[in-house]
């Protein structure tokens, strides 16, 4: 249980991060 959690917070984070940097490159643009 608990590690599914922490599979779903990894890739929560890394779908935040890419949608971080995705709105940083259209502000850069």
């Amino acid at each position: 249980m608990s590690f599914l959690k922490g599979k779903k917070i990894v890739i929560m984070g890394v779908a935040n991060k890419r949608s971080i940097a995705w709105g940083l490159s259209l502000i850069h643009i």
